[in-house]
């Protein structure tokens, strides 16, 4: 700023000079000389007033946005604490529900016969999760449907885990499980009318 403030300083008092000195010698040689420098310092004089109108809405533009950004961190700071307590009290329920610990559901590597053989005869909703023996890095889970066992790739993406897209958003395969404990599979195959209701290596309520 203080740098374009003196460049247009220094080109109006061109300019000024240029005109005095047209005035001391009022001839047509004068300002034909004159004429040619003139015109190019005045397009410098306008072109730097325009910069520095361009720099002082930037400046005004920047502390907003910093005014906004501290108003921000202000209404956050005093969110944090109930944020904190709304975690802990959700991670207490979380804690207490059975489809939260992934050893009641995750089976590792088993084949997919070993899975239809420990989920027959079981209720409908009932699954397991394991790792995928035809797509590499991706996990399948198997879950009872009207008395048969199903099953379904589980993608692995870097945007998270998911049956398909734009459902790959689930930060875990902990909360894929959760997700679907309340919502049915149907919306990704219309075969699969079931949610995620019994973990497979739990004991199932009578």
């Amino acid at each position: 700023m203080e740098a374009f403030t003196e460049a247009i300083q220094m080109f109006g008092d061109q300019c000024e000079s240029g005109e005095r000195y047209i005035h001391m010698f009022p001839t047509q040689e004068t300002r034909r000389v004159q004429s040619d420098p003139e015109e190019e310092v005045q397009w410098r004089l306008e072109e730097d007033h325009d910069d520095k109108r361009g720099l002082e809405e930037e400046k005004g533009l920047r502390k907003e946005a910093a005014l906004e950004s501290r108003e921000i961190a202000r209404m956050l700071n005093i969110l944090k604490p109930d944020l904190v307590q709304l975690k802990n009290i959700t991670d207490q329920y979380i804690a207490q529900y059975p489809l939260a610990d992934e050893r009641a559901w995750y089976v590792g590597s088993m084949r997919r016969g070993e899975a239809e053989r420990l989920l027959h005869g079981r209720r409908d909703g009932t699954f397991l999760i394991r790792d995928s023996q035809s797509q590499t890095g991706c996990f399948a889970c198997s879950v009872v449907v009207n008395g048969a066992t199903k099953h379904c790739v589980i993608n692995k993406t870097s945007s998270g885990y998911g049956f398909t897209e734009p459902f790959n958003l689930y930060r875990s395969l902990g909360e894929l499980v959760l997700h679907y404990s309340c919502t049915s599979l149907v919306q990704h195959n219309p075969q699969l009318n079931v949610t995620l209701a019994w973990p497979a290596l739990c004991p199932q309520p009578s």
